[in-house]
């Protein structure tokens, strides 16, 4: 029950984009990001501090959504 993933996965064929992010109990716990090095930063912090991002999971693969804003 706590042990579930969740996959959020989102492609941009023509631009070359490629984004997944693995969550479990709301925590970010894995990233691909293939041409969005802007992103990896903040999103290595989410990770290693562990942030809660579960009411933000349907924005986490928008264009414009702020990383850092969770931090």
């Amino acid at each position: 029950e706590g042990d579930e993933y969740v996959q959020l996965r989102h492609a941009d064929v023509p631009a070359g984009h490629y984004r997944k992010f693995v969550l479990r109990e709301g925590r970010v716990v894995g990233a691909i990001l293939l041409n969005d090095k802007a992103r990896v930063g903040a999103i290595t912090q989410l990770i290693e501090r562990g942030v809660d991002v579960s009411e933000h999971a349907g924005r986490l693969l928008d264009d414009d959504f702020d990383f850092q804003s969770l931090l």
